[in-house]
């Protein structure tokens, strides 16, 4: 439970995804102990016929650059997540390959 209410407009939603987001993002940061991990590129979208929030995490592990594609999709029945890590030199690359899965999600 994220302790939010239960949104019902498109509105409310998609400030609703965004506090989830950023609540999951603090903690990448803090809980996970990465310092580095920023998150930037936040997008409203609409998948399936549900709102949805993407967005992508940078972050270093050592000497590597890691990007993170991100898709939080609502639905009152269960929200969904999906994520995908990668070091930077291959994430334009898997990039498509995750949107197309995030594409194929359908919830109630």
């Amino acid at each position: 439970s994220t302790g939010m209410a239960v949104p019902r407009s498109a509105t409310e939603v998609d400030a609703w995804l965004r506090k989830l987001a950023e609540a999951r993002n603090y903690k990448r940061k803090a809980e996970e102990k990465m310092p580095n991990y920023r998150a930037t590129k936040f997008t409203p979208r609409t998948i399936g016929k549900n709102r949805a929030l993407s967005w992508t995490g940078e972050f270093d592990r050592g000497d590597l650059k890691i990007v993170e594609q991100a898709t939080l999709i609502y639905s009152e029945a269960s929200p969904c997540f999906v994520q995908m890590s990668s070091i930077a030199s291959s994430a334009a690359e898997l990039r498509v390959a995750y949107e197309s899965l995030v594409e194929s999600v359908r919830l109630p």
